[in-house]
């Protein structure tokens, strides 16, 4: 469990910390709300959209805040894609929730098939 009000990057399993500023493959799908196009600069990766939160409410340490290095764009898939890149593992304090876990520098984002 992960405290969604006041988590600290201690709460975080050491080996998920222990992958903070490495290169990593991700699988899952693009999450993204009020989207029109081909390519994105910003995206939310969740392991299911369709399974994400069918207990409740959608918890933040099941969302990966990912956007393309130095702000350049990456192409939107729908369905399942393989998303690699830096992982950065630090738990940002909004203002009343914890707002991100991880975050991901993405190299490039390829739909599986």
């Amino acid at each position: 469990p992960f405290d969604q009000v006041r988590g600290t990057l201690q709460d975080v399993p050491e080996r998920f910390r222990g992958l903070n500023g490495k290169k990593v493959e991700m699988v899952g799908e693009m999450y993204l709300v009020n989207f029109a196009g081909d390519d994105v600069q910003r995206f939310d990766l969740v392991y299911s959209i369709s399974k994400c939160c069918g207990q409740g409410p959608p918890l933040i340490q099941h969302f990966v805040q990912a956007k393309g290095r130095d702000g350049k764009l990456v192409p939107y898939y729908q369905g399942l894609v393989k998303v690699t890149g830096t992982l950065h593992v630090n738990v940002k304090q909004g203002l009343d929730r914890v707002e991100s876990v991880y975050q991901l520098e993405v190299d490039s984002v390829n739909q599986v098939s």
